[in-house]
């Protein structure tokens, strides 16, 4: 296999270079089940793109084409923290320039991952207690944003930690504002998926975070006004004015993929 040739050295790695990658990381171990979670561009040392630099100024052609290498962030083997690494990978040879395990650091949150908290809390049978005791409006749907999140020495953040805040909408179209009505209640939850603690936030004047869930405030019930989806306005702007822009002559610059002449 063999890299796509890049007219720039700090162009993204393209959609097959990172394949690429992902395969030379497989093939250097074959035993383990590799997790990708970071896969981008390791930019080429300060030293040898100052000489890049200085040669694509004057117009010249690099004598030599800077390797382009990647840096992967993945598990591999169980997906735990005595199991992710960090590597650098060159894209066309296939080589493993560094490998480095990362003690004490936790991956980016995907889709998948928020997903799993989500449900933990609602199968949650404190959480499900909690949201009974808001006693929310009839029909209203709970939201649930997950979000990681670490103290300056506070706690021990050798495992992951999630912060699950708590939003209602009262429509069930999928792209309801549900930001329009924040919830008092917010729940930590582990990387593993298990519910740590269950608080109700303050709402008002005092700091101060219970454990008591309270009774939802239904004067913050909005009308349709704090919706932003087309469909679920009940009349739309008419007072827009016609926005031009007129270049006879085209722009001023040239891009060339990423690079701005």
């Amino acid at each position: 296999m063999t890299a796509t040739p890049s007219r720039h050295p700090f162009d993204p790695l393209t959609p097959q270079e990172i394949s690429q990658a992902a395969h030379h990381v497989r093939a250097a171990f074959p035993n383990q089940d590799a997790y990708f979670r970071v896969i981008t561009l390791s930019e080429p040392p300060k030293a040898d793109m100052i000489q890049f630099l200085e040669a694509e100024s004057k117009h010249d052609i690099p004598q030599t084409r800077l390797a382009r290498v990647a840096m992967v962030q993945a598990f591999l083997g169980p997906r735990d923290s005595d199991h992710f690494f960090q590597l650098k990978v060159d894209v066309t040879s296939g080589k493993i320039l560094k490998q480095a395990q990362l003690h004490g650091c936790h991956p980016h949150v995907d889709a998948s991952d928020m997903q799993r908290i989500e449900r933990a809390c609602l199968d949650n049978s404190g959480v499900q207690d909690a949201i009974k005791a808001m006693q929310l409006p009839e029909g209203a749907l709970v939201k649930i944003e997950p979000w990681t999140y670490a103290t300056d020495g506070m706690n021990d953040m050798s495992q992951k930690i999630n912060m699950c805040y708590f939003y209602m909408h009262l429509s069930h179209h999928p792209d309801a504002n549900y930001y329009a009505y924040p919830l008092d209640l917010c729940v930590e939850v582990s990387g593993n998926a298990r519910v740590l603690n269950i608080y109700s936030l303050p709402n008002g004047t005092s700091n101060e975070i219970s454990t008591t869930a309270r009774p939802y405030d239904q004067k913050k019930i909005h009308d349709s006004n704090v919706e932003y989806h087309p469909d679920l306005f009940l009349e739309h702007r008419t007072t827009t004015k016609p926005y031009h822009v007129s270049q006879p002559q085209g722009p001023s610059f040239v891009a060339e993929g990423n690079l701005i002449r």
